[in-house]
């Protein structure tokens, strides 16, 4: 069976885990989906990846961009899972702003 990189929680799995440090947060996030905004709660935040805890409709896949203001970073990437808690959401590499959606 194949193993799932996260659970239901947005937790990582030990694999994961073993690429980056996770930093459990608790922090208010605005971020643009196709160019449309959602506010958000980002629950954890790696270098790879955050899960933010969010209602709403979003499928795999789609482009996501957001600011993260405690690295003064804004990043883009890519929504990998979508939970009933949220999505789960890969950046680029190396994650920093390109320009357009469609790197």
């Amino acid at each position: 069976p194949s193993r799932r990189n996260h659970d239901e929680g947005g937790n990582m799995s030990i694999e994961e885990k073993r690429k980056c440090v996770r930093l459990s947060i608790q922090k208010v996030v605005d971020f643009a989906v196709w160019d449309r905004a959602y506010r958000g709660l980002i629950e954890n935040y790696c270098d790879i990846g955050v899960f933010i805890k969010i209602k709403g409709r979003f499928s795999k896949g789609q482009h996501i961009s957001m600011p993260i203001e405690f690295t003064g970073e804004k990043r883009t990437g890519k929504i990998a899972r979508v939970t009933p808690r949220g999505i789960g959401v890969e950046f680029n590499h190396p994650g920093y702003e390109r320009g357009g959606q469609n790197d």
